[in-house]
């Protein structure tokens, strides 16, 4: 890593490098401070051993249509901000891709796979974190100048999740129909409305259990069908009827 980056140009958190760019001073510490509150965060969920899984690169780039985990060597996470002290959209871009990057950890060869399944995921996720961060903001160092701000967190998931009213859960779907949506579900979120918010309460419901999450990579059916076998799931955990509700998100192919 150190041979690709030059000394100077990045900031080291554990295994992710912060790659400075055309960052000032103020967004670097930004970052810094919100990657590591997050760390924190993920670390307790997933484990330490998940969250220092491989080496990652984190940058910013305004111009960019969208941000992604980059399945590179060695990977990398692309954030779109205009800037990083709007800490309630970095704190929503930046835990999306690290649960990306929490689920690859825990199963490299099938991560990405589903990616109808795990955008809806990634997407609840992330709307999760806005309200943890929330509730735990002074734990973070931007609180001793920011004291107030996790109502300006809680307000951005409060309006983010208000767009998802009026939607259904998608309960069946033809195969092809299937196939499409897991190709286009990237650019298709508005039809995972309901899908997302349904996860979303799971996750507050049960948040001692949402650590099972990043286990669905290890129960995707070999059948190429792109569905994931939630009995032969529900049978290897304790969290039977936590995983029994995240099936919900799958539709029934017909």
């Amino acid at each position: 890593m150190v041979s690709i980056i030059q000394e100077g140009e990045y900031e080291k958190i554990n295994n992710f490098y912060i790659i400075k760019g055309q960052m000032d001073s103020i967004e670097i510490h930004s970052l810094i401070c919100i990657l590591e509150f997050l760390n924190k965060i993920f670390s307790e969920i997933f484990s330490k051993d998940i969250m220092q899984n491989e080496i990652c690169k984190i940058y910013n780039d305004p111009t960019a249509t969208c941000p992604m985990l980059f399945y590179t060597e060695p990977i990398s996470i692309r954030l779109t901000l205009e800037s990083t002290t709007f800490l309630n959209q970095l704190v929503y871009q930046l835990s999306h891709e690290l649960c990306h990057y929490a689920i690859r950890a825990n199963n490299k060869n099938m991560s990405g796979k589903l990616k109808r399944f795990e955008e809806i995921l990634c997407e609840s996720f992330s709307l999760y974190i806005l309200v943890v961060t929330s509730q735990r903001w002074q734990e973070c160092k931007l609180s001793e100048t920011k004291p107030g701000y996790d109502k300006y967190l809680m307000s951005y998931f409060t309006s983010t999740y208000a767009n998802g009213e009026g939607h259904s859960i998608n309960s069946k779907m033809t195969p092809e129909e299937y196939i499409n949506d897991n190709s286009n579900c990237e650019s298709n979120r508005e039809g995972h409305i309901a899908e997302r918010n349904h996860m979303l309460s799971l996750f507050r419901e049960y948040p001692d259990k949402v650590t099972e999450i990043i286990q669905y990579t290890n129960y995707i059916k070999k059948d190429k069908s792109l569905l994931i076998d939630f009995d032969l799931w529900s049978l290897n955990t304790i969290n039977k009827s936590f995983v029994k509700a995240l099936s919900v998100v799958q539709p029934q192919i017909v």
